[in-house]
């Protein structure tokens, strides 16, 4: 018997928790598209890093902020290291500070708004089912990934990037839960793990992109529709791959009245509270030195 063998626990015996009802195929559908969802998630935090430093140069030339050939005169004549003006010095300065700020407002929208939306798809896992939120989240990031390719100011974009950032904070929570909830305990390491490193991937494809696809003030809206392709993922997860058997069996015995909420287990004083707060504290300190030092 294989150690990662999906209908038992780690102990060997059958898993009771509804998982056995999913075939092997199922089971490797549902590790597929959490893989994924994340891996494309993965693409949407590179984006932040690749594109949003020169998108507000060119956004602030069409509402009359920048100066867009100027601009790219002064920068190609500052990185040739040629004698400025003190004039133009102080323009370069002046348009570079505005971008960079612009450039903070975007990396704001992505922590802020993966963290609203691990709450808010979080929450909404529990009631609508693990895939359903887990397509909604995919949808939600790549379809306002996409429309962000129309954008015309900078405002535009940050608060299309806010809400599309919902959606990443929404895809990790229900893709992890709904594969831990397919697969056994013997197995969910490795799945999970697996998981994990699909937003590294991604993170990686994306830069690996922008670097034989050049990315400047003047072409960076292809970043866009790269981020807005997984749209079609969402919409195959929604209709073609089945809810947790397990997520199933809670709401069904919650609309009975027979269980309640699970939270208590978890947070409660008999509980893994400490457990839990000393990894949020944990998890803090990576965050917070490598988007801060961003």
């Amino acid at each position: 018997m294989s150690d990662l063998d999906p209908n038992r626990d780690s102990s060997g015996n059958l898993n009771h928790a509804g998982n056995n009802r999913l075939s092997s195929s199922q089971r490797i559908a549902i590790l597929t598209v959490a893989f994924l969802g994340w891996f494309f998630g993965g693409v949407q935090i590179g984006i932040t890093g690749v594109a949003m430093r020169d998108a507000p140069i060119e956004l602030m030339s069409r509402t009359g902020e920048l100066d867009l050939a100027e601009y790219q005169r002064l920068n190609s004549l500052n990185n040739d290291r040629a004698e400025l003006t003190d004039a133009e010095s102080s323009q370069l300065r002046e348009w570079n500070s505005a971008a960079g700020s612009w450039f903070g407002w975007y990396q704001c929208a992505f922590l802020f708004g993966a963290a609203a939306g691990g709450f808010v798809f979080g929450r909404l896992g529990d009631r609508l089912g693990r895939t359903k939120t887990l397509a909604l989240s995919i949808f939600c990031f790549s379809a306002l990934t996409g429309v962000s390719y129309f954008v015309t100011s900078p405002t535009q974009l940050l608060v299309l990037r806010f809400l599309a950032c919902l959606g990443i904070g929404g895809a990790w929570p229900n893709g992890v839960a709904l594969v831990s909830e397919a697969w056994s305990n013997a197995a969910r390491p490795v799945v999970s793990s697996a998981i994990g490193m699909a937003g590294n991937l991604g993170i990686f494809a994306m830069f690996t992109a922008a670097k034989f696809y050049e990315v400047t003030p003047d072409q960076w809206r292809w970043v866009m529709i790269v981020g807005g392709a997984p749209v079609v993922l969402g919409i195959i997860t929604w209709f073609a791959i089945p809810e947790s058997p397990a997520w199933l069996k809670l709401a069904r015995e919650q609309s009975q009245g027979t269980t309640t909420s699970p939270v208590p287990a978890v947070t409660g004083e008999k509980g893994f509270a400490a457990t839990v707060f000393i990894g949020i504290a944990l998890a803090t300190i990576p965050l917070a030195g490598g988007w801060g030092s961003a």
